[in-house]
């Protein structure tokens, strides 16, 4: 992640080339590697890049005023994406025990709880911990019966939050729940860009029809003889 709100994916894995077979190498003045792909996406630096303790491929992305989740494969973009928040968020957080539940901080002292079974469109419960914009979160599960949050502020402090039983404790197929809500995304991505797409070459076509229509000749380039 970069200051300008960039998220930038490499592969450092050394590629073969497909006639010869050997691994290719550095080409001078060429960065290597190469970015397999990138996004201008968040308002603001990148303060947080975290992958999901319960899917590897998951990671979750806080930068500016809004956050996002990335399936690591998934080139066209974000299968989540928040609106944008009326304060600056500072970072996140995945929950070490649900597969669901991340926590989000912002610079007026409040933690927000999301829940992507609960709803996608706002946090589940928003905390005010602190006068002060928080610069750090961290949940622990101490044992099976008592998950803390500890989370530290601008101006040095620390704040030592319980975390409820039902924020810890894992419903019944919740990784199962989450995993299908991901690959729904993933499919519901496709098609809009797949549409996206198919819209923007009918478009195309009709321009190209009413021009014909018009008696407007296509561009054509003349070659000196």
């Amino acid at each position: 992640g970069t200051e300008d709100g960039e998220i930038v994916y490499v592969d450092w894995m050394p590629q073969k080339d497909q006639d010869s077979g050997k691994i290719q190498k550095k080409v001078a003045g060429e960065l290597s590697p190469k970015p397999d792909y990138y996004h201008s996406l968040h308002d603001g630096p990148i303060v947080t890049l975290q992958r999901s303790p319960f899917f590897r491929d998951i990671i979750l992305c806080v930068g500016g005023w809004t956050f996002s989740v990335w399936k690591e494969g998934v080139t066209t973009g974000p299968i989540m994406q928040s609106s944008a928040s009326n304060k600056r968020l500072t970072c996140g957080y995945w929950s070490p025990t649900r597969p669901a539940v991340f926590y989000i901080s912002k610079n007026d002292g409040c933690v927000d709880v999301w829940d992507i079974l609960d709803r996608t469109h706002e946090p589940s419960m928003s905390q005010s911990v602190s006068s002060a914009a928080i610069t750090c979160i961290f949940p622990h599960q101490v044992t099976a019966k008592q998950h803390l949050l500890a989370v530290g502020d601008m101006t040095g402090t620390l704040h030592i939050l319980e975390i409820p039983w039902s924020l810890r404790q894992a419903t019944p197929n919740e990784s199962n729940g989450v995993s299908n809500y991901f690959e729904r995304e993933v499919k519901r991505r496709a098609f809009v860009v797949q549409r996206w797409d198919f819209r923007e070459k009918e478009k195309m076509q009709i321009e190209a029809e009413n021009k014909l229509k018009a008696g407007i000749a296509p561009n054509v380039t003349l070659t000196e003889q």
